[in-house]
């Protein structure tokens, strides 16, 4: 053992252990080479015999305390019974070793006893065994970047970065453990709010461990959060192809190209992690927006289901549910997910708007405007609030109401040209003209292209009496909904056009694609559309016509 030949060494005491399974020092020998070689498990069994044998064996105890606190770790996703007693049990060891023995503990000792007393419940107890051993060693890396990781666990961040930048200076160039420690360091900037300089950190990281699939999936997070997307992207496109069924590396990727609106990309990557952690409640929810964006909600409502009997307290999972049912029309299913999101969360503006919605949409308006109301006052600044709240008190005929609710949303959102509009509609059934018409020009001034709202400006004018000018806005009001109908049918055309030619009737589908031409001259994409058919049906010099028909517009 001592020669760092465990095989043998594990064979030879194994050998003992059955010639006198009744000599503690046999199971002791045996453990700690356990301990060395990683099986902890095993190693836990033969120590707790050896101390059963003889209580006062230390050599027993400080390994039984070690096996553990890598027990736990490894256990760490399962926080049941067996993790509880592994702490106390880890603890008691390592606290009847100091007592026997009298000495500060050595450090990785230090470290399972503090990964112990956080395991069992008690984060100011493990910072006190590190306390302790770094007063006795206080240029210890290995104590250094534990103490920094346990700050970084309990969101301390700034003391965190301190010892892993004291851990760093304590350790030599090229030293192995400097990129871990790196790792570490960029992780708590990461997460104390400066993702620029955690990129620096990592990047450093993976410099010095290039097939350190971890430590690239941190870098490709921290560049996500300083905004270098594309950077990110590759780097977790190369921590998968290092490591094909690492789920951190694949969730993470899916995460990152799900933000950028790759979202079909995104949800495979989730199905690949989900048959690792099938319920895991944050993928699944992850999963289930994907499906909600994709048009999919039929297939997100089992996701969440689950997610949210895994974590049946989430308000949030609640909402998502409540709007994956709404995307289907459910609004029953909806209206009850999203009131039990809120019983959860009483001060949501959010899930009270999304309740709102629904209830708007069951035309139960007098509890939808009660919801939409509570969204106002829990949540001042949500503008979609207040318009929701103007167009249905104009639809109940509370023009008073409709009008302090639009002017509320557009404090907000002084751009929104649909509230202008809203308004002006409101403010001319209010026998308020004037007013009337100033929010229907600033409508069309953000919005040219709506012929309703220059029709009720040219209605708001004739009140007014300045004819001239309300005969101006009917007539741009005529052109608009000329130019409206034309596009209509220029669109048909072209979807008609596009079906016939993928049947193979060509003929058929240029007299589509002509029409869409007549109602629209002046679109490229028509002039290509012809093209393109005409070259599939051999007509091949009126196809390059109008190839230089589409090349002159496009030009202009």
């Amino acid at each position: 053992m001592q020669a760092g030949r465990l095989a043998e060494a594990k064979s030879q005491f194994t050998r003992v252990v059955q010639l006198a399974p009744a000599v503690s020092a046999g199971h002791s020998a045996l453990g700690a080479v356990l301990v060395q070689q990683g099986d902890n498990t095993a190693a836990v069994d033969e120590l707790e015999t050896a101390l059963r044998l003889d209580g006062t064996d230390a050599s027993a105890k400080l390994n039984l305390g070690l096996a553990a606190a890598a027990l736990v770790q490894d256990l760490a996703p399962l926080p049941d019974s067996k993790i509880a007693k592994l702490s106390r049990e880890g603890i008691a060891a390592l606290h009847s070793w100091r007592e026997q023995r009298g000495v500060a503990y050595p450090a990785d000792a230090a470290v399972a006893l503090a990964e112990l007393e956080l395991r069992a419940g008690d984060p100011a107890a493990a910072m006190q065994a590190l306390a302790d051993a770094l007063a006795a060693a206080p240029t210890n890396a290995i104590l250094l970047d534990s103490a920094g990781v346990l700050l970084a666990r309990e969101k301390r961040f700034n003391e965190a970065q301190e010892r892993f930048r004291a851990a760093l200076a304590a350790l030599p160039p090229g030293a192995v453990t400097r990129s871990s420690v790196q790792v570490h360091l960029g992780s708590a900037m990461l997460a104390g709010g400066d993702p620029a300089g955690a990129v620096v950190e990592l990047e450093q990281a993976v410099r010095e461990r290039p097939h350190d699939t971890a430590a690239r999936v941190q870098l490709g997070t921290a560049q996500f959060s300083a905004g270098e997307d594309a950077a990110a992207v590759a780097s977790l496109r190369m921590a998968v192809q290092q490591a094909p069924n690492d789920a951190a590396a694949i969730y993470q990727l899916g995460l990152t190209l799900q933000s950028q609106g790759h979202v079909d990309e995104a949800l495979s990557l989730f199905e690949r992690v989900r048959k690792q952690r099938p319920d895991d409640p944050e993928l699944l929810t992850n999963s289930g927006l994907a499906l909600v964006e994709l048009g999919r909600a039929k297939e997100a409502v089992p996701l969440y289901e689950r997610a949210t009997k895994l974590e049946p307290g989430d308000a949030t999972l609640c909402q998502d549910l409540g709007v994956a049912y709404l995307q289907q029309s459910d609004l029953d299913h909806a209206i009850a997910e999203f009131r039990k999101g809120l019983e959860l969360e009483p001060d949501s503006a959010q899930i009270a708007y999304d309740l709102g919605l629904a209830l708007k949409l069951k035309d139960n308006l007098p509890e939808a405007i009660v919801a939409f109301e509570k969204a106002k006052t829990l949540d001042p600044k949500l503008a979609d609030a207040p318009y929701t709240l103007g167009v249905l008190y104009m639809q109940q005929g509370q023009f008073a109401e409709a009008v302090t609710s639009l002017r509320q949303a557009l404090a907000l959102q002084p751009d929104n040209a649909d509230a202008w509009s809203m308004l002006g509609s409101v403010l001319k059934q209010s026998a308020r003209p004037q007013e009337a018409a100033d929010a229907l020009r600033k409508a069309i001034a953000l919005d040219p292209g709506q012929p309703g709202n220059h029709v009720n400006l040219a209605s708001v004018l004739v009140e007014l009496g300045d004819r001239d000018e309300a005969v101006r806005e009917r007539k741009t009001a005529a052109e608009l909904s000329r130019a409206a109908t034309s596009k209509q049918k220029e669109r048909f055309a072209l979807d008609s056009g596009t079906l016939l030619r993928q049947r193979g009737q060509f003929a058929e589908a240029a007299v589509q694609f002509r029409a869409a031409i007549a109602a629209d001259p002046k679109d490229p994409a028509a002039h290509v559309a012809l093209a393109d058919t005409l070259a599939q049906a051999g007509a091949t010099a009126e196809a390059e016509a109008e190839r230089a028909r589409a090349r002159a517009l496009v030009a202009k």
